[in-house]
């Protein structure tokens, strides 16, 4: 697993490779952890690393990889005609301003 982290996120590069990946290749990414179980993927993430103030690079790459992947989900919803219903839509953008104004 760790050649594909550092295909699709080292270094926090993944946006570029995710945008510019072929919808084959998002599909691949999306279930390249499928045999991962979620404690053991999850449970390090959120573990004691997460605290740590300087990560291993090991770490960085499987944090970067759960989002490139999330990325690989949505991209390929949008590729597939899906769109936010309109309510959704304004209950999200009102949340996101919301939080814009705390911030």
């Amino acid at each position: 697993m760790i050649p594909i982290a550092e295909k699709w996120a080292l270094e926090g590069y993944y946006l570029d490779a995710v945008y510019n990946a072929s919808s084959e290749e998002l599909e691949a990414l999306v279930h390249c952890i499928d045999d991962v179980t979620d404690d053991d993927l999850f449970g390090w993430l959120t573990g004691p690393e997460a605290d740590n103030p300087n990560p291993s690079l090991e770490y960085v790459a499987f944090t970067d990889l759960t989002q490139a992947i999330d990325l690989a989900k949505l991209l390929l919803k949008k590729r597939q005609g899906w769109k936010v219903p309109k309510d959704r839509k304004e209950e999200l953008m009102s949340l996101l301003k919301e939080r814009l104004r705390k911030a």
